[in-house]
């Protein structure tokens, strides 16, 4: 399994969470977020981010959070990989951390076939979970989300 050795560590509710450093662009306070009429619960609607339209989604509710009012001290985690580029809205962005190979465990390893997950690290800080971009956001709700954004 291939770990990042850098993670943007950001939390949702209690738990703390981390992205690969490289698969963020920028972070930035929340903005008022255009909502779009649409298909999936989890798209807030989009926010205009450097004259580009970015889709924002709410990830909370893919670990069984109920979705929440947006409120001023959440931040949006501008993301891009593999050609997609999306805003996560999260509570707050914790630090930069940086992750001895030795302090990473597979999700395989833990239990097999975890959802939306590629990992554990152990911080000082506590466990953070190695979130999986590609499961967090498939590539057909992806698809969805960019016909809804008219960008298509």
């Amino acid at each position: 399994m291939n770990f990042t050795s850098k993670l943007i560590v950001f939390a949702l509710g209690q738990l703390q969470c981390g992205i690969a450093l490289e698969a963020v662009e920028r972070v930035v306070r929340v903005v008022e977020i255009t909502p779009l009429p649409g298909v999936l619960p989890m798209l807030l609607g989009v926010v205009n981010v450097q004259g580009q339209v970015v889709p924002v989604v709410d990830i909370s509710q893919r670990f069984g959070f109920t979705l929440r009012p947006v409120t001023l001290s959440d931040q949006l985690l501008i993301t891009k990989w593999n050609g997609r580029i999306l805003a996560l809205k999260v509570d707050t962005v914790c630090e930069v951390c940086d992750c001895p190979d030795n302090s990473h465990f597979s999700a395989e390893s833990i239990m097999p076939n975890l959802p939306f997950i590629k990992g554990v690290v152990k911080s000082a800080n506590g466990l953070i979970l190695i979130q999986d971009l590609n499961q967090l956001v498939s590539a057909q709700e992806y698809g969805i989300i960019q016909e809804l954004v008219g960008q298509k």
